[in-house]
This record gives structure tokens, sequence and C-alpha cells, in this order.
């Protein structure tokens, strides 16, 4: 899923809606550092927290783990990781996946983003 669906589907919940999950402020996805990541956690969190951490990836530029600045834009793929300077190769995903039920989404990603925000 890209940045931009992602914020789209959170801003179709109604204003103050209430999930049991929220995400971290961006970072720069160690798989490839051009991209957004952000950690999850089973913490509750208001529609509006979720847009605020994903404003963030869309307006302030962001270092690499090893170097490198980078701004996201909406057409950037969402990446879920344990933290800044970690990578799975969608093992940190692939973990919150199973302990949801699954869909029919495209990617493991945007199923994530929909069990999770709903």
């Amino acid at each position: 899923m890209q940045l931009g669906e992602f914020k789209k589907y959170i801003e179709s919940f109604p204003q103050g809606a209430m999930f049991d999950f929220s995400i971290s402020e961006p970072f720069s996805w160690r798989g490839d550092y051009s991209e957004p990541a952000f950690s999850l956690s089973k913490t509750p969190s208001t529609r509006e927290d979720i847009l605020a951490n994903i404003e963030l990836a869309l307006t302030n530029t962001f270092h690499g783990y090893k170097g490198g600045s980078y701004k996201f834009m909406e057409s950037d793929y969402v990446n879920f990781e344990s933290g800044f300077g970690r990578w799975s190769d969608g093992g940190y995903t692939q973990e919150w996946i199973e302990d949801l039920s699954g869909d029919d989404s495209r990617t493991e990603e945007e199923r994530l983003i929909k069990l999770m925000f709903k």
C-alpha cells in the first residue's frame, strides 16, 4: 500500500475514531532508504494520532541508516519494522498478520493496515 492510500484509508474513518493499535513516528526503511517505515504498537490511538504520524512522513526529511537524505511522497510504499536500523524482509509484518485474521488485500502491508485500523 502506498503512503497516500494509507492516508486516505485512515481519513475514511470519522473524526475521533479510536483504534486498538498505533504507529510510531516514521523513519527511513532500511530495506530501501527512500521508502517510509513505521513500527506498530498495541497501544490505543485515534484517527488523528495516526494521521499526524503519516503527515510527518510527508513533510519531514529522513536519513538513511547508512546515509543519505530522503523526502517521502504519497506514491512511496509503506513498510513496517520493529525500529530504525532494522530490516526483516517482511518478517515483522508477517508476525503481526499471523496474530490477526487475513483477508484478500494485494500486499501484506495493505492487509495489516486494514486489520489494525477498522
